[in-house]
Parts: structure tokens; sequence; C-alpha cells
């Protein structure tokens, strides 16, 4: 039982810590965009 609640633990952190990361890295992108658009940049 141990072991399971163990893999369960590490199955939370995993999909947490991918969460935070496409998170995290699709704030910055949208940031980027609102910071370059506002000195003329276009995509």
């Amino acid at each position: 039982m141990a072991l399971s609640s163990k893999a369960d633990k590490k199955a939370v952190l995993d999909v947490a810590s991918w969460l935070f990361n496409i998170v995290t890295s699709v704030g910055i992108i949208i940031v980027n965009k609102a910071l370059m658009a506002t000195y003329g940049f276009t995509f």
C-alpha cells in the first residue's frame, strides 16, 4: 500500500510540474507578444 501511495504522489507532482511549466511558458509568450506589440513589432 505504501508503494502505491508513493507512486500516486509522484504522479500528482509530475502533473503539477507539467501544468506549472505550460502555464508559465504560455504566460511568458503572452507577455512578450504584448510588450513587442506596444513597440511596433507585428506577428
